[in-house]
């Protein structure tokens, strides 16, 4: 995953070649595949097991096959099983949604989890630029893509209780609709936006998770150097000295 995010979200603008896409699309299969018995889809227990089978990735991935020049190859297709990259992307997108839909069945969003958060924004967003091309009219589709958005919308609002970054996440997720489909949303989620005194409150807590500079050296536990926990030090004795 973290080379995927690497080759996704580095400073390189270079295109992918044919055989990192292939490569790429294999050692997801194969991550896949490698789980152990207990944590495929049939038999997931936790709410966190689920957070192993987030779709983001792949759906990432086919957006970048969709736009490079490959994405027409006979390579790129047996790498699919066979099914074109379109049919990934949107099967992918089924799946998230119903992970989602499991999870939150089992657990609601309300307690704290990044990887939910994440999702639920991966959801959004995709609905919101389908609905943005506007190229089907049929009503139930239409009804589908607005209860998967409302869905999204009320599980970031819930996250946002808990962390500062799920509420950003909120705000760019209603900021990304248009306002017919706003107006919609907000009949069931609240407006995500921000308090008066957040953005200094957010800055100080952002702020107090560096380290401090002259003592992050490479022996020290890096989180025994972060103002917060310097601080929270200097106010009890019974923690080490950094």
């Amino acid at each position: 995953m973290n080379e995927l995010g690497r080759l996704m979200f580095g400073g390189s603008s270079r295109s992918f070649t044919l055989d990192e896409i292939v490569g790429i699309k294999k050692k997801l299969d194969g991550w896949k595949d490698s789980l152990p018995e207990c944590l495929r889809p049939k038999n997931l227990v936790f709410p966190l097991h689920l957070s192993l089978h987030v779709q983001q990735p792949l759906m990432g991935f086919m957006q970048i096959v969709l736009k490079s020049e490959y994405k027409d190859s006979s390579q790129i297709l047996a790498a699919c099983s066979g099914k074109a990259p379109e049919t990934v992307l949107n099967e992918a997108k089924k799946m998230l949604e119903t992970i989602m839909r499991l999870y939150y069945t089992r657990r609601n969003f309300e307690f704290y989890d990044p990887w939910i958060a994440f999702a639920l924004t991966a959801i959004g967003n995709a609905v919101v630029a389908d609905l943005a091309e506007g190229s089907d009219d049929d009503p139930q589709i239409s009804a589908g893509y607005w209860s998967t958005l409302f869905f999204a919308a009320q599980g970031l609002n819930k996250q946002s209780r808990n962390y500062h970054v799920s509420r950003l996440l909120a705000i760019q997720l209603q900021k990304a609709m248009k306002p017919e489909d706003l107006q919609l949303v907000q009949t069931h989620a609240m407006a995500a936006r921000m308090e008066d005194d957040e953005p200094v409150l957010i800055a100080e807590h952002s702020d107090s998770l560096w380290s401090i500079p002259g003592l992050a050296i490479m022996n020290i536990d890096p989180d025994r150097t972060r103002l917060k926990n310097v601080i929270a030090g200097v106010q009890d004795p019974d923690m080490q000295s950094v």
